[in-house]
């Protein structure tokens, strides 16, 4: 139950101190990175965490499951299934959510962590700043402007985007790598 509350305050965390995710369900086809950073903010404006998975690379997608998965293996081993109910339902099964595709996943997850949220967090503004190419990934770097409970924020974030199937698609940010680090770490520390 800690361990759970905990990964809910990390992700919260991670999630604005990185613009995380992938495809522009509105963004237009052939859309520039800068173009596809503007829609994913816009996407957040209006979709929430309902944006974070159309907008992920396909293959972040499969990546942050199999970070995230290994937690909810072990919450069955222990006999509980307090993650497993909160993302995927109370009639929900290890086997379907082993089973689940990574679209499906990553969207569960982040919806529920959504509805978890203590605050009212708001992107008032996004202004990009440039772009930076390494390889076949280009970097966006963005000030973004968040508010919440009445404090704003200001913090500069970079958002890495690689091509799939000739559209930008956004790719998962290392804190997540770091959380799922920490969340192990934590685990195997009892």
């Amino acid at each position: 139950m800690y361990t759970l509350r905990l990964a809910g305050r990390l992700l919260f965390i991670c999630l604005f101190a990185t613009l995380l995710a992938g495809r522009a369900c509105a963004a237009s086809p052939g859309a520039s990175p800068e173009e596809l950073t503007r829609d994913y903010f816009n996407a957040l404006k209006l979709m929430g965490f309902g944006a974070i998975a159309p907008y992920t690379h396909p293959v972040e997608r499969s990546r942050f499951k199999a970070m995230m998965l290994p937690f909810y293996v072990e919450e069955a081993r222990a006999g509980q299934v307090e993650l497993l109910h909160m993302t995927f339902g109370q009639d929900a099964t290890l086997g379907e959510v082993q089973a689940a595709d990574p679209y499906v996943f990553m969207n569960n997850f982040f919806r529920s962590l959504e509805q978890r949220m203590p605050a009212n967090v708001q992107f008032e503004r996004i202004e990009v700043l440039g772009t930076v190419a390494e390889g076949e990934t280009v970097h966006v770097l963005a000030r973004v402007t968040v508010a919440t409970e009445g404090v704003t924020f200001t913090k500069l974030e970079v958002l890495s985007l690689r091509r799939y199937e000739g559209e930008w698609m956004v790719m998962l940010a290392a804190q997540y790598e770091g959380l799922a680090q920490a969340l192990g770490a934590r685990r195997n520390a009892r």
